[in-house]
């Protein structure tokens, strides 16, 4: 109720925001501000997640109080996420496969990635007997204007393409995905030079569960690239759990070479 001089507000995003802060020139981020000097800011977020925002108040006598409180963005459902360091110069895609299926990765109808899982995808979308959400789950993203023109959102779904896009993740979602069934999530690396660094997110029930390849844990050789040849990098086992059709938590295991119970499995070939 006094008098103040000044605001001033930080918002700190998850994971590949904070990835982002040091990989991206201009920074990006994946959320904007608005009012940062003023006593409202305005947070605009495209991700998931817990965002950490910080207001500083300056009274006329120079006093300082400083406020931090999370407000947490909450999709429903599994929602997996990519970033990578080097997302200017590369296409490294997402790829999520069917529960209960070994077949190997870019079969149409198991694989879920850039390929089928768009809004334009058509008659070659994958269906795994899920049911449609509604528009209001999709139409706000890069692909919203094709959801809104097919009318509702299909689960599974790619939101984000990234394809050479600094401080743009990928994102794979299933709105009401089917309870005990284990998704398996693949990164693969399809063009670009050097080596890269991805970094996996899984959110369920709009609350993040698992991180893999943040620094300073990050993965190691991924550094070939190929539309066939390109390195796989198999990251995690999700198991939701569902309850009236709300999921509540998951179950995840990461992924390591075959005979190892560390390290991250990453070859170039496109077995399960």
């Amino acid at each position: 109720g006094g008098a103040v001089a000044s605001w001033s507000w930080e918002v700190t995003g998850g994971p590949c925001d904070q990835l982002f802060l040091t990989t991206t020139s201009p920074v990006r981020q994946t959320f904007t501000l608005t009012g940062q000097g003023t006593s409202t800011l305005t947070l605009r977020p495209t991700l998931s997640g817990d965002y950490t925002v910080r207001v500083r108040i300056t009274t006329p006598t120079g006093q300082v109080y400083v406020c931090t409180f999370i407000v947490h963005i909450a999709n429903p459902g599994l929602r997996v996420e990519l970033c990578s360091d080097r997302s200017s110069a590369t296409d490294i895609d997402l790829h999520l496969h069917r529960p209960g299926t070994t077949t190997d990765w870019f079969t149409n109808t198991d694989d879920c990635y850039y390929s089928n899982c768009k809004a334009g995808a058509g008659a070659g979308a994958p269906n795994w007997g899920y049911a449609n959400s509604p528009l209001a789950e999709c139409v706000g993203g890069p692909e919203g204007s094709q959801w809104q023109t097919l009318g509702y959102c299909r689960n599974p779904r790619l939101d984000i393409d990234s394809i050479d896009e600094n401080g743009r993740p990928e994102n794979i979602n299933i709105d009401t995905p089917q309870t005990g069934g284990t998704y398996r999530v693949m990164v693969h690396y399809w063009a670009g030079s050097g080596a890269a660094h991805p970094l996996v997110n899984v959110y369920c029930g709009g609350h993040l569960r698992g991180t893999y390849g943040q620094a300073p844990d990050v993965v190691p050789n991924f550094d070939t690239a190929g539309s066939s040849t390109g390195d796989v990098w198999r990251v995690v086992d999700a198991t939701p759990t569902v309850v009236n059709g709300v999921t509540t938590d998951c179950a995840l295991a990461p992924l390591h070479p075959p005979g190892n119970n560390t390290g991250y499995w990453v070859t170039n070939t496109w077995t399960y």
